[in-house]
């Protein structure tokens, strides 16, 4: 996969691949007229990575000639030693230290061949756990193509993350919180939403608004698939995403949101791939909704407890 520096194409690939601790990057080698652009894109890497909460544990040279040595003999050493923490590090000087020690490092001989743009595997953990590969791919390429947000014939799409104002087009139905003001119930839910979209697809989902479809006559029971790879919009051929997101919005503190019978039957059945995402303290102002705090992001957010559901409707028989 090539990275962007702004609107340039460099020509520096790499590959996300998942470890049993985290996760590796592998940097292609220079040669051949091939990745020439080695020394900006792996500088650009590790501050996109240091951005993302990136720790360096271990650094290896990873090539064919290397694939029979052992793992202390691909290791590239570094003076600072492990881990390093890359979000507070120079990253011209790391790449510098990391090209100085390979080119002594992945040979049977006692010095290497002097190459300093060897194919290397840097290893990697990240601070609150790990991220999908290709997500994290997605992100350090450095430039996402948000015209994957889906359009939905009745909703329109979802806005860009750069432009988190933009109103989505139709209107959400109201969740959290009870209101008088249809209108700014719908106006609080967008904003909501709108903040969602951004947080998702900058980490490299591709996002869909799925909150008035309808599988089977019945709605699907959250508001945003987030996938892999885009998906047919189709509802004949609807699946569960791989993350199916229920947004709530508020203008309160969040301290309690109102869910649905199918909103939380739904995200039972779907166990881990269930996410609530709540915004609180959103303002409303002259028909207008903006700002709002990211309280929470949850999966498997329906609690064992059941008192922490509380019934707000009852269905009265009248015969």
């Amino acid at each position: 996969m090539p990275i962007w520096d702004d609107d340039r194409e460099l020509d520096a690939n790499f590959t996300i691949e998942p470890e049993t601790n985290g996760l590796s990057l592998v940097f292609d080698s220079c040669g051949g007229g091939y990745n020439k652009d080695y020394n900006a894109g792996l500088e650009l890497l590790l501050v996109r990575l240091g951005a993302n909460t990136a720790t360096l544990t271990r650094a290896e040279i990873d090539t064919k000639k290397t694939e029979h040595l052992s793992e202390q003999a691909r290791f590239i050493p570094l003076r600072r030693g492990y881990p390093v923490d890359l979000n507070n590090i120079d990253a011209k000087q790391l790449r510098r230290d990391l090209g100085a020690s390979m080119k002594d490092v992945g040979s049977e001989r006692e010095t290497g061949d002097g190459n300093r743009q060897k194919r290397v595997r840097l290893y990697l953990e990240f601070d609150g756990g790990s991220w999908h590969p290709a997500f994290l791919e997605t992100r350090l390429r450095g430039r996402v193509d948000y015209g994957h947000l889906a359009r939905d014939s009745s909703r329109g799409s979802l806005p860009a993350i750069e432009d988190r104002d933009a109103p989505i087009q139709g209107l959400k139905r109201a969740s959290a919180g009870r209101s008088s003001d249809a209108a700014r119930n719908a106006a609080i839910e967008n904003r909501a939403m709108e903040l969602a979209a951004s947080h998702y697809s900058a980490r490299g989902w591709y996002v869909r608004d799925v909150s008035e479809l309808r599988v089977q006559g019945k709605r699907v029971g959250y508001d945003l698939a987030c996938t892999t790879e885009p998906q047919p919009e189709d509802p004949n051929n609807y699946e569960d995403p791989e993350l199916a997101v229920e947004v709530k919005g508020t203008s309160t503190a969040g301290d309690a949101v109102i869910v649905t019978h199918n909103e939380v039957d739904q995200a039972r059945r779907l166990g881990d791939r269930a996410e609530l995402f709540v915004v609180a303290n959103i303002q409303y102002k002259d028909g207008e909704a903006s700002g709002g705090e990211v309280l929470l992001t949850r999966k498997k957010w329906v609690p064992e407890d059941p008192e922490r559901l509380v019934p707000t409707q009852y269905t009265l028989t009248l015969t």
